[in-house]
């Protein structure tokens, strides 16, 4: 008597798990198509198209998809635009705010930070490319988004500027603008980056673009340790 049941369990097993293998490949095959229309849409832009005159269809082309499979990712072009933003800024914040909270002093830090955004950049240029690029230009709802992670950005920033010794006697308002002048900092960097021309010596550019921020994030850091109202000097 035990026998069928143990034949029907095995038989269930087994459909479970070849029913999971399936689901898998239907996920796996799911996210490979999405990724694809990202990239699709990074590489049309990296030809000097900006992403307000890309189309729907000649991204669904570029991407080897058809037009209806776009929908069943992204609800239109905006959509896609504010995926990569979301994305991009997601990792970015992490790993800077792992550098942050490392426990390392102010000048220390800055380098760290430069480094690990400058890796990054390096690493993802053609969606900071259309970052840098759509910030100021671009669809309202796209300019919107970087405005907004920009802002968690410094937010993130004064949170953790607030636990530093030699910055916790500043009030909130002056830590948001200690982080605000940082943030500038950076983003004024991965802009800068892209007037760099490829070639020989682009590295050692980049260096040098590197450390002049490194630097600026010390005076900004430094000089707001001794900073005091006007009231208490």
């Amino acid at each position: 008597m035990e026998k069928p049941y143990i034949y029907s369990l095995t038989w269930w097993t087994a459909v479970l798990l070849i029913g999971g293998s399936g689901m898998s490949l239907r996920l796996d095959r799911k996210l490979a198509t999405r990724r694809a229309l990202l990239d699709a849409a990074l590489a049309l832009m990296a030809e000097g198209r900006s992403f307000g005159t890309l189309s729907l269809r000649e991204v669904a082309r570029a991407a080897q998809v058809v037009p209806t499979a776009f929908y069943r990712h992204f609800r239109d072009m905006d959509e896609l635009g504010l995926v990569l933003v979301d994305e991009t800024f997601l990792t970015l914040r992490r790993l800077l705010r792992e550098v942050r909270q490392a426990g390392r002093g102010t000048e220390t830090m800055g380098a760290e930070s430069v480094r690990v955004c400058l890796g990054y950049v390096r690493a993802h240029r053609p969606v900071f490319e259309f970052i840098t690029r759509e910030r100021h230009g671009g669809t309202p709802a796209v300019r919107a988004a970087i405005a907004r992670e920009v802002r968690f950005c410094t937010t993130e920033l004064a949170d953790d500027l607030g636990g530093i010794a030699t910055l916790s006697h500043l009030g909130r308002e002056r830590l948001e603008l200690v982080a605000h002048l940082i943030v500038s900092a950076v983003v004024t960097l991965i802009g800068d980056l892209f007037d760099v021309p490829p070639g020989p010596g682009s590295e050692d550019a980049e260096a040098a673009l590197a450390g002049r921020t490194a630097t600026q994030l010390v005076l900004i850091t430094e000089g707001a340790a001794i900073w005091k109202p006007v009231a208490a000097r």
